[in-house]
């Protein structure tokens, strides 16, 4: 899986976002965009009149997803709470580490049930 993520300011330029690349995004977050803007990044998000206007209070956006366009309130933190948020994070993990016993257990019960299935023994 391939994740694209762009922010920009005045990405509607075709020299910083082609068409080509933007049909590559499955969301769009739009806050305090232009009539310009709207019609470049999303102009199927079917809204009868053209572009909506942008919303006027503070944390608020449209998010559209396969061209439908919902007024969302987003999370709304200065820079500084930002910065902290992300270097006090770690990476995400599938499933919580094992220690080292327990793989050692893991794989010694999946060799013993390749050795029962197949009458071998490793």
């Amino acid at each position: 899986m391939i994740n694209e993520v762009a922010i920009s300011q005045y990405a509607a330029d075709r020299g910083v976002l082609s068409p080509a690349l933007r049909e590559n995004f499955g969301v769009r977050v739009l806050i305090a965009h232009t009539w310009e803007t709207w019609n470049a990044l999303v102009p199927r998000a079917g809204r009868t009149g053209g572009a909506p206007a942008a919303p006027t209070q503070k944390g608020r956006g449209y998010v559209v997803i396969k061209g439908k366009a919902t007024e969302t309130q987003l999370l709304l933190i200065d820079e500084e709470m930002a910065a902290h948020l992300v270097r006090g994070s770690e990476a995400a993990s599938d499933r919580p580490r094992q220690s080292r016993r327990q793989e050692r257990r893991q794989a010694r019960r999946a060799m013993q049930a390749t050795a029962a299935a197949t009458g071998r023994t490793l």
